[in-house]
């Protein structure tokens, strides 16, 4: 994941003390998918060097801000304050450049912080790039998109201004006498040099699952991670995150006893090869998850597909409106997510075989996937296709 421009135009960091804005810089940076945070509240306080009582307090502002959810005991960034792993286009992120972490930074009055942040919003520091505005405009306008700064005079802002020029290349120039204007061109080389933080959160979420899961994450490669990631990824981009955490998760459990998986990813590893190996055997585990998955959202759609055909003829029988019973039309709208969440596993099954996976069709007759296929009729023509081509 990356910083969302959102995140720190000065409009969205009014009322941000120095401490809010690098948890916010270290949210960014660490988001996995989903915009799940991948550390505890104590490796956070850690991180930031506050207290825990600190932290409670930028966490209960932040929850009530939006800027990040709970949910089942785990922490999320708003998907609006960052962009998804896969997001190229240089327009939608900022980078979170090292000297913004610096001591030398973080010393730097709260205002000085929020306009150097505001101007990577700008994009500055990419060729050619350049922002120009009014110094009025910066400090009272409608039509500034990233929003305004709370400094009530132009010199005020002038001042905050020409000390961001430790950290940016710009200028300052008087037009029409008290018309001020400021030029930025981007970074000065001495910060642009120190180069920009890689995103963390792929690599913290599956050391942490891999962690509970039970496995001595302490001693795996950091290569391995980077492979197991990898079939994340997949997973997320093929059926979103709760389908993909619940068949990551599960192939980390039925590994967690296999001693051919130990010793391929407690080894010390010598070439690209091993990698390899290690991210198929995974892979092959996860598709016997992916089943496993679909079964049990398969057997909860025909319970509650039944509860509901009772409850409908119970209250009926009684001169009751089902469509107006709200355990009823909560129950229609459970079902129905139950069944997009089959939907997309039917869809990544078909991409699959039409690639060459066969082992959807391999395992067809085990009777357990057979009640899943059930629910799958356009899968079930595609194998149907595949049957007639081979025979």
């Amino acid at each position: 994941m990356k910083h969302s421009v959102e995140m720190f135009k000065a409009s969205n960091t009014t009322y941000d003390t120095p401490k809010k804005l690098q948890f916010k810089l270290l949210l960014g940076n660490i988001a996995a998918y989903n915009g799940e945070i991948p550390l505890t509240r104590n490796e956070i306080k850690d991180r930031l060097s506050i207290s825990i009582s600190a932290l409670k307090r930028i966490i209960s502002e932040s929850k009530y801000t939006g800027e990040i959810y709970e949910k089942d005991g785990r922490l999320f960034v708003n998907p609006s304050s960052i962009v998804d792993y896969c997001g190229t286009d240089t327009a939608l992120y900022v980078k979170y450049f090292k000297f913004l972490s610096s001591p030398e930074f973080m010393a730097e009055d709260r205002r000085v912080q929020r306009f150097v942040l505001d101007m990577l919003c700008q994009h500055v520091y990419l060729p050619s790039r350049k922002y120009v505005t009014y110094v009025k405009n910066l400090i009272s306008s409608g039509t500034r998109d990233s929003g305004t700064f709370n400094v009530r005079t132009v010199g005020e802002m002038n001042s905050i201004i020409e000390k961001a020029g430790k950290y940016l290349n710009l200028r300052l120039e008087c037009r029409q006498k008290r018309d001020w204007l400021v030029v930025v061109h981007g970074l000065n080389p001495e910060f642009e040099e120190m180069g920009s933080f890689d995103s963390e959160g792929a690599l913290l979420w599956v050391s942490q699952k891999m962690y509970a899961a039970g496995f001595v994450v302490e001693v795996i490669d950091q290569r391995v991670k980077n492979q197991l990631a990898k079939v994340m990824e997949y997973y997320y981009s093929q059926v979103g995150y709760d389908l993909a955490y619940n068949i990551f998760v599960g192939a980390l459990d039925d590994l967690l006893y296999s001693s051919a998986f130990h010793s391929m990813i407690y080894s010390e590893i010598q070439d690209e090869k091993q990698l390899d190996e290690i991210s198929a055997y995974f892979k092959n585990v996860a598709e016997s998850s992916e089943r496993f998955v679909a079964l049990g959202i398969t057997l909860e759609y025909d319970l509650t597909s039944s509860l509901i055909e009772d409850a409908s003829r119970i209250a009926k029988k009684e001169g009751k409106d089902p469509n107006k019973i709200k355990e009823l039309l909560d129950a229609k709208a459970h079902r129905n997510n139950l069944e997009k969440k089959l939907h997309l596993i039917e869809s990544m099954w078909i991409h699959a075989l039409q690639r060459g996976n066969r082992s959807i069709y391999l395992n067809q007759r085990d009777s357990k996937l057979q009640t899943v296929l059930h629910k799958m009729k356009d899968l079930q023509s595609l194998m149907y296709e595949f049957w007639l081509a081979e025979n």
